[in-house]
């Protein structure tokens, strides 16, 4: 039984769709988007939306776009889905000329909304792992498109999915991260429903308890009273649940009552009459018990539901051995009998299936895991490449930076430096000047004190000049042609101009005398011979000879200047 009630609850939900979302579509024609746009925020119960799909078909006829009929054939069948009439190998074949009407990989997520009708988990068709990898891969498109009403539908699947397969820890974390989304976008009636599917995977692994704390919870939502199609599931989930036969008879008589009056779901209907014949069975009420068995076994052999076929059987064989009728129940145990050896290959043709998808579905979560985990090593390496470049760059910029810098400090250091040595120069220049101009005026002293010394002698032999006098005279002329005072104040102020200038000559050429250091110095400023002798009172010859001999001191060629030489010092 408790397997029955999984499938009749997955009938029920596996296409519980509700649009109240944001615009996912990729905009192709404004008045068209527009019109899906109001189709997303509308229930498909939602009388309006045929005059809307008649917009679609009408605008899809007009501009001939193969993405508008693409789109139009999805809403036809999406709509349709529901409807007691539909023909699925119809809507599947409508379903695929959508597909061949778009470009996938350009519009990737009308293909997501597409495939997602496709696959119709009522069926059951077996092919658990070809629907898993769907799923996987339409999950990740709904992620990427922030479609987060999809995400949630697509993880309930999964999880109803990997519960069919026995995986129901798997199970439970799909769901839950269906009810988070849910939750987030404040989806009550989804949450709903998808709480009994929670409810569902406990009662499978042994949890009864949790699973009727979790439905008795839902009972109390006011909206969960408005649908009778949920209601009866709960019900009929809690008969299930339930250990206790007071609480079992009352949940079955409650299903069994909601789904004769209000539900149209005669799979369903049948479902409760098994339970409520199980209630009449445990109360000694045999004949009633037998009605509804009867009533379940004229439908699964009618519709051929094996199902239900065996459930009523096997009940109908007990309620006849309870009365003591061993005919009846011998009969209706050896068709059971029959009837489950004969499904049994189907069963375990199905349990095979199962066995292999669950094997599948793990190889293929490790193929994924192992992708995922050489995608974030990929990742990982192009970060670091990128993050070695931005460091590489960043170093290239801070030592360009450091040399622009240097540039800029060496450039400002030789400017500063430049502009020092031009006003050193400057300064140098001036001081020179002034020492020449000191020399200078020194040498006319000294010029015209030996013109007073030549004049007086003259005019001691014209006998016009007493002795007393002219030797007062000559004494004080001399006195002050003695220049060995001035070349030590001239030596000390040239020293401060031209530092190092007399040691240095000295250090190259050591036997100079301090005669013709003198006549170096004399050069340095600028001097001519002439000025030069009368500094020194001698003759022009004199200063000629000497200005020889240095340049053999110097050891200089004939075309070599003497005066850019000591200059050079």
């Amino acid at each position: 039984m408790p397997k029955l009630l999984t499938i009749i609850l997955f009938q029920s939900l596996a296409l519980s769709v509700q649009a109240s979302q944001q615009y996912f579509w990729k905009p192709v024609y404004a008045p068209f988007d527009s019109v899906m746009n109001v189709m997303d925020q509308l229930s498909n119960e939602d009388p309006r939306q045929q005059d809307l799909l008649l917009k679609l078909h009408s605008i899809a006829d007009n501009k001939g776009l193969p993405v508008l009929e693409s789109r139009y054939l999805y809403w036809k069948n999406y709509l349709n889905e529901k409807s007691p009439t539909k023909n699925n190998n119809s809507i599947k074949k409508e379903l695929q000329r959508a597909i061949g009407l778009i470009d996938t990989l350009e519009y990737e997520y009308d293909y997501a909304r597409i495939r997602y009708l496709m696959i119709n988990p009522v069926q059951n068709e077996e092919n658990y792992i070809e629907q898993y990898k769907t799923y996987i891969k339409l999950l990740s498109i709904f992620e990427k498109t922030g479609d987060l009403k999809f995400q949630a539908n697509t993880c309930r699947r999964l999880g109803i999915l990997m519960s069919e397969l026995g995986e129901n820890e798997s199970a439970l974390e799909y769901l839950l991260k269906a009810n988070n989304l849910y939750e987030d976008l404040n989806l009550q009636d989804l949450i709903v429903t998808n709480m009994v599917n929670i409810a569902v995977v406990y009662n499978n692994v042994g949890k009864p308890n949790e699973a009727i704390k979790i439905l008795e919870g839902i009972l109390q939502k006011r909206n969960v009273q408005l649908d009778t199609n949920v209601l009866v599931t709960i019900y009929t989930n809690l008969n299930g649940s339930s250990s206790n036969i007071e609480k079992k008879n009352f949940y079955a008589e409650k299903a069994f009552q909601l789904s004769k009056k209000y539900n149209k779901n005669k799979y369903q209907l049948n479902v409760t009459k098994i339970n409520m014949g199980s209630s009449f069975l445990s109360n000694e009420q045999y004949d009633s018990a037998l009605v509804y068995f009867s009533q379940v076994y004229t439908y699964a052999i009618q519709h051929k539901t094996s199902r239900l076929l065996i459930a009523s059987l096997e009940n109908m064989s007990q309620t006849y051995e309870k009365m003591q009728n061993w005919n009846q129940a011998y009969k209706y145990l050896s068709t059971y009998l029959h009837v489950k050896d004969s499904i049994k290959g189907a069963d375990k043709i199905s349990e095979i299936n199962r066995i292999e998808a669950n094997i599948a579905i793990k190889e293929y979560q490790n193929q994924l895991l192992i992708e995922h985990q050489k995608n974030e090593l990929r990742k990982k390496q192009a970060t670091i490449i990128i993050l070695s470049a931005i460091g590489t760059i960043l170093i290239i910029l801070l030592i360009l930076l450091y040399v622009w810098h240097k540039k800029r400090l060496t450039e400002g250091q030789l400017q500063n430096e430049e502009l020092q040595n031009k006003n050193l120069q400057l300064e140098i220049d001036s001081q020179n000047r002034e020492l020449s101009a000191t020399t200078l005026i020194l040498s006319e002293k000294n010029g015209i004190l030996n013109n007073l010394l030549a004049q007086m002698e003259r005019f001691r032999s014209d006998k016009e000049m007493s002795n007393t006098c002219e030797q007062t005279l000559r004494k004080l002329i001399t006195d002050n042609l003695r220049t060995e005072n001035e070349w030590e104040s001239f030596k000390l102020h040239f020293e401060k101009v031209h530092p190092n200038f007399f040691h240095n000559l000295k250090e190259r050429f050591p036997n100079l005398s301090e005669n013709e250091l003198r006549l170096c110095a004399y050069i340095r400023i600028g001097m001519s011979s002439k000025q030069i002798s009368q500094m020194i009172s001698v003759l022009p010859a004199t200063i000629k000879t000497n200005r020889y001999l240095l340049r053999k001191k110097f050891q200089l060629d004939t075309k070599d200047s003497l005066d850019d030489f000591i200059r050079s010092i």
